[in-house]
């Protein structure tokens, strides 16, 4: 099933905003790598596929993964205050996208104070 593109414009924003927010809150002590998926040479109905960004400290160990459709996960608890910030700056961009969406397709801004989850698909 595709996605509805007021939730494609979400996937877009966190997409870009992971690596912005990794470089703004981590030190020199972890790596982010972008893994892109695996495409079929044949068209798939589904979501677009979108890269997974990894996080690995010094010695190569995962500690944490991030997706764009807002799936995230940490894996070592000294890396947890900034994932943490990591979280909060690229939900904020996935608010900030569904915003300019909604503003593009109503032609009017979106209440700030409203999340897209109490919207009807």
């Amino acid at each position: 099933m595709v996605k509805h593109p007021k939730y494609q414009a979400m996937d877009n924003a966190r997409e870009w905003e992971i690596p912005e927010a990794f470089k703004k809150y981590s030190t020199n002590e972890y790596e982010i790598k972008r893994r892109e998926p695996i495409r079929t040479s044949e068209p798939v109905a589904g979501p677009i596929p979108r890269p997974n960004f990894e996080i690995f400290d010094k010695n190569g160990k995962l500690i944490a993964e991030f997706n764009p459709n807002g799936y995230s996960e940490c894996f070592d608890e000294k890396f947890r205050s900034i994932y943490e910030k990591m979280v909060k700056s690229i939900e904020e961009a996935a608010q900030r996208g569904f915003q300019e969406y909604m503003k593009f397709e109503t032609g009017k801004p979106y209440p700030q104070n409203l999340s897209p989850i109490f919207l009807n698909s």
